[in-house]
């Protein structure tokens, strides 16, 4: 059992809201989340570019991903990686314009 602290931030709680982040994509562009055009967002945060369990994942979310963007979802994924292994990455596993990723 968890005990409140002075420190401890206060849970989220439904109808609350998602505070504005400014994040970085691999291509040096700016991610604004929530999406200022108003899409959902799934916001994902995964490990290092080379995590098996995440690039199985991710490729379930590829291959659905023409369902999900007609739904009006945004995918942001954030890795713990170096913008070039993302990079890398990308070009050689992912192959989708339509997934943001950052770092």
């Amino acid at each position: 059992m968890s005990r409140r602290t002075e420190t401890t931030p206060p849970r989220v709680t439904v109808g609350d809201r998602f505070p504005q982040l400014k994040l970085t994509g691999i291509a040096e562009e700016p991610i604004a989340i929530p999406d200022p055009r108003g899409a959902f967002t799934h916001l994902q945060f995964r490990r290092f570019a080379g995590c098996p369990i995440c690039n199985l994942h991710l490729r379930s979310i590829s291959a659905r991903l023409d369902e999900i963007t007609a739904a009006g979802i945004k995918e942001v994924i954030v890795f713990h990686s170096t913008p070039a292994e993302l990079r890398d990455r990308k070009s050689t596993r992912l192959n989708s314009s339509h997934i943001t990723i950052s770092y």
